[in-house]
Formats: structure tokens, C-alpha cells, sequence
């Protein structure tokens, strides 16, 4: 029997310590490991967008991320000068990171109302900056054929407004009557 400082050492005590130890060992390492595993996995896109997020190819082959991660700050509206006459509007906004970049915007009318939506895409495995990035993009809305009357155009949560004179498309004709709403968390 094993002596220690004198007085024998009971093995049994010593072996259900041991295999107590390792199970408390063990355990803490499963939880550390779910926590890791855990934080490795991408964050989610704002939930107040739609999340459009789905893994494309692009031409080189490389995987990419298309989803609606734009977000306007500003959205103003301008008369261009041509026959018909046509809206530019005017946004400006910030993308979420370095990667990140427009890659379409979509114009939608539903009676007199004109939606904008803002497409993104981003490498899907890219290290990527992480401070936002500011951007500047004009859309061009065509008023041929629209009957006389006001109109809104809405991006994001803003909102602005145009008054057409008459439908045979004369810039003379038209009534500018603008409201041009600026989203106040700017940075």
C-alpha cells in the first residue's frame, strides 16, 4: 500500500477524484468549444430590411451575397432638362462595410407611388473593413405617359414629392412641389 507523509494513501478516493476531475475538465471544455464555434458564425443582416441573402456565382466563380444591407440618408429630387420631362433622384447613404458595394436599384410603381429599393452584394468569405462606407448614386424616373398629379417617391424610410402639370410631358409644364425628408442617424 502506498505510504504518504506517513499514513497510507487510499487509492480508491483518489481514483473517483481523478475521474471527477476529468469530467469537469471536459465539460468545460464542450462549453468552450460551443461558445467558439458560436462566435465564428456570421452575424445576420438588420432585421428591419428584408433579408434577401442568398449565395450567388459570380463570373470568377467566387461566391457572393446579395441582400437589401443599403442605407439611405438622404433622397432629393431633381427636374432634368429633357423632352419628356424626367425625375433624377438623388440618394445618398452608407453601406455596412469595405466589401460591400450597389449593385442594382430597382424602380417600382405602384400607382402614384415610386419605390426604390437598393440591392447589395458582398464577397461571402471576405475580410472586410468594418466601418461604413458612404455612397452616392442617382436614379432617373421617366414621367412619359403618367397622367397629371402628384407623386411620391419613396427609398428606405424617406419620402419625397413631385407635382406633374399636364401628361403631354412639357418640362414647362411642370409643377415642382417638393418635401425631401432626411433620415436624422447620420453619423
Amino acid at each position: 500500500m502506498p505510504w504518504r507523509n506517513g499514513s497510507p494513501i487510499n487509492m480508491e478516493g483518489l481514483a473517483v477524484k481523478t475521474s471527477m476531475n476529468r469530467k469537469w475538465i471536459a465539460g468545460w471544455l464542450l462549453l468552450a468549444g460551443i461558445l467558439a464555434f458560436g462566435a465564428c458564425k456570421h452575424a445576420p443582416a438588420d432585421e428591419s430590411t428584408e433579408n434577401l441573402q442568398r449565395p450567388e456565382k459570380e463570373a470568377a466563380g467566387k461566391e457572393v451575397r446579395r441582400s437589401r444591407s443599403a442605407t439611405v440618408r438622404s433622397l432629393q429630387l431633381q427636374v432634368l432638362e429633357s423632352f419628356p420631362v424626367k425625375i433624377g433622384v438623388a440618394l445618398s447613404g452608407v453601406l455596412p462595410d469595405g466589401c460591400t458595394r450597389i449593385e442594382e436599384i430597382e424602380t417600382i410603381r405602384e400607382g402614384n407611388d415610386f419605390h426604390l429599393r437598393l440591392y447589395t452584394e458582398r464577397p461571402a468569405d471576405a475580410m472586410c473593413t468594418m466601418a461604413l462606407v458612404p455612397f452616392e448614386q442617382t436614379v432617373t424616373i421617366d414621367t412619359a405617359g403618367l397622367p397629371p398629379g402628384g407623386y411620391t417617391v419613396h427609398a428606405g424610410e424617406l419620402t419625397a414629392t413631385f407635382r406633374l402639370g399636364s401628361s403631354d410631358g412639357r418640362s414647362s409644364d411642370f409643377a415642382p412641389k417638393q418635401r425631401v425628408t432626411e433620415n436624422p442617424q447620420t453619423p
